[in-house]
């Protein structure tokens, strides 16, 4: 288990799977390894090693967003000296001259260049997309590992196709791999050898923000996945709002009926002291009669008619406020408060006046309401347009 730095985005994941892809002759072989984040701690979940792209989707789950560090047949590491300031057409030329930058992915990770053909890369994640699975970045070899070499004593580790020499937190040398079996300590972490990448690369989702190299289609779906997520959270934070309302209400209605029923227990057990009766009767009347003017007394459906509203709420549309009752004028220490009752005022915003239409029809169609009217509609154009509606029930 690792310990972060709080860092709140609520767009990311709590849980990712980092994939080691392994491209050959033969086809993909894919080392996964999936972490949750709880509490500002990460943590391993599970491990897979050696799926086929069938094994993948039935041990994967398509709501966790992918981290890929990519190597095998077609990528080609080659360590190099060059400066930040060199372009990846500069940093191709060294490692295949003459070679076309259009046709292959350049990443450059400490003292290495690697290299991939696009065509090959692109294939293996169209596969994933087709599958609905979300790619928010993307590795070439085990350069993942650069990012939590500082959790790693030893100066030697072993990965499914490397043993990697590390100098300075950064791996110095590549070499062929002895045996996938061999235990590699990360931290509190003992691994295999053949999970070490795909791990390295599930906890770069959490601890590097920079994208190790610059592919469209890895940008595409990693934007798919946030505007998904954005519908998640604004999901959750719509049905927050309307159960915090319909919690308050209840309470409110509770509170009042508590009190009636308080303020009668007081008036029957003080029967005999007539001035504090007076006194108790007065202020039951006037709790009763504020029930009254609300439309409360008694029986009610006022917490029906707001769950119809909000079940009936598109996607389109976003709710600002809903008022109750609403007071009808200013309120003034030496008058009485007067309320609109028997109203249900809503303001909201609405990009297309089509939908705020439409909503407003279905609205009109529920047996409860008497009238619709519109207070105010504020069309902005391109811009999302604001609006007020009173129901009168």
């Amino acid at each position: 288990m690792f310990s972060f730095v709080k860092n709140i985005d609520l767009l990311k994941a709590k849980k990712v799977a980092g994939v080691e892809v392994l491209l050959s002759a033969g086809g993909e072989l894919y080392n996964v390894v999936v972490v949750e984040k709880k509490n500002d701690k990460v943590q391993i979940v599970s491990t897979e090693q050696g799926l086929d792209f069938e094994q993948f989707k039935q041990k994967i789950d398509k709501n966790i967003p992918l981290f890929l560090s990519v190597d095998g047949k077609g990528v080609l590491h080659k360590k190099l000296s060059f400066t930040e300031e060199e372009n990846n057409a500069q940093l191709l030329s060294k490692v295949l001259p003459g070679a076309d930058e259009q046709q292959f992915y350049v990443q450059s990770a400490g003292e290495f260049v690697s290299v991939l053909r696009r065509d090959t890369l692109d294939v293996s994640v169209n596969e994933f997309k087709k599958s609905g699975y979300f790619i928010v970045a993307a590795a070439l070899g085990p350069f993942a590992l650069n990012s939590i070499l500082s959790l790693v004593v030893s100066k030697v580790v072993h990965t499914s196709l490397y043993q990697l020499n590390i100098n300075d937190a950064k791996i110095d040398a590549l070499g062929k791999a002895e045996a996938t079996a061999l235990k590699v300590n990360i931290a509190d972490e003992q691994l295999n050898a053949s999970s070490v990448v795909a791990f390295a690369s599930a906890l770069n989702y959490f601890v590097n923000t920079e994208a190790f190299f610059e592919a469209e289609i890895i940008q595409s779906s990693n934007i798919d996945f946030k505007e998904k997520r954005k519908l998640v959270v604004g999901g959750v934070a719509v049905l927050v709002f309307f159960f915090v309302l319909l919690f308050v209400n209840y309470l409110v209605y509770d509170s009042l009926k508590s009190s009636n029923n308080e303020l009668e227990a007081q008036f029957k057990m003080q029967e005999d002291d007539f001035n504090k009766s007076e006194i108790l009767k007065k202020e039951l009347d006037e709790k009763i009669a504020l029930k009254e003017k609300l439309g409360v007394n008694g029986s009610t459906r006022i917490s029906s008619y707001l769950d119809e509203i909000a079940a009936s709420v598109p996607a389109a549309i976003q709710l600002t406020e809903l008022s109750l009752n609403p007071v009808e004028k200013k309120i003034k220490d030496d008058k009485e408060i007067e309320y609109d009752v028997n109203q249900i005022v809503i303001a909201g915003r609405c990009k297309k006046s089509i939908y705020y239409n439409d909503w407003k029809k279905d609205l009109s169609k529920m047996e409860w309401v008497k009238n619709i009217s519109v207070v105010n509609y504020i069309d902005a154009d391109d811009e999302v347009g604001e609006f007020i509606l009173k129901i009168t029930f």
